[in-house]
């Protein structure tokens, strides 16, 4: 009687076990990605490259064009920021997807010119590394297009490239008014007033010579992510010290 008894309750825990593994697996199995909500792939692509080419001098209706001209038919919202958005790409899609958007990036602004302007650049290699990239990537498509960008402030800005915009509020007539907001930004490019154009153009050269991702693609990959951040700022600082300083 022990014996059967003792197999009874050996049973019966077995029974109990198999049923909770079930429900376990139940459960994993309708567990619903770990993607947070937001915009699909296909809008995140086409916003990015619209984002872009706006950022080149491109208006709106002539941004979309070309994106129809590659294929890219989604919607497209403007005025993005690329690092989050192409974070969100890189969450839903594979390496070899986000390699291909990045890819299609360059070779879409670099259609009809070899010379992009500074801030489209500097976007890209947002683009590139809130991708998963490091330097070298962004390095070799550099090279495989033969592109390069511009510095309009010291060669000569065209009035298309005053177009478009990346979205975010121009400084306005009275931006030079806010002492602060101004300081802040001579602060990043290690200025003090007084100042004027030129001092703003020579101290960015000296910065983007220093923190220009070319200069760490032998690096480790988080120096390498640490110049890309700084030239990032150190840009956008500059293009906004210059509209501030546009009457120098």
């Amino acid at each position: 009687m022990e014996i059967v008894g003792l197999a009874v309750l050996l049973a019966g825990l077995l029974v109990v076990g198999v049923f909770f593994g079930l429900a376990i697996l139940i459960a994993h199995s309708e567990r619903s990605p770990t993607v947070p909500a937001g915009p699909g792939r296909d809008l995140i692509n086409a916003s990015i490259i619209h984002h872009l080419l706006m950022l080149g001098g491109d208006s709106p209706d002539a941004a979309k064009r070309r994106l129809r001209a590659i294929g890219r038919m989604a919607p497209v919202i403007a005025g993005i920021d690329i690092t989050s958005w192409g974070e969100r790409y890189r969450q839903l899609a594979s390496r070899e997807a986000c390699a291909l958007l990045l890819e299609q990036a360059v070779a879409t602004i670099i259609d009809q010119h070899r010379t992009i302007p500074l801030a489209q650049y500097s976007a890209i290699l947002e683009l590139n590394f809130a991708l998963g990239f490091q330097t070298d990537s962004l390095f070799r498509l550099r090279h495989r297009f033969a592109f390069d960008y511009v510095d309009h402030a010291r060669h000569g800005r065209p009035p298309e490239a005053d177009r478009g915009g990346s979205g975010a509020p121009p400084f306005d007539d009275n931006a030079r008014s806010n002492a602060a907001d101004a300081t802040r930004l001579l602060e990043i490019l290690g200025l003090a007033e007084p100042v004027d154009r030129q001092r703003i153009i020579a101290a960015y050269r000296r910065l983007a010579s220093e923190f220009h991702p070319d200069h760490h693609l032998h690096e480790p990959a988080e120096v390498q992510a640490a110049a890309a951040a700084r030239f990032i700022v150190v840009t956008d600082a500059y293009s906004r010290l210059l509209t501030i300083h546009h009457a120098d």
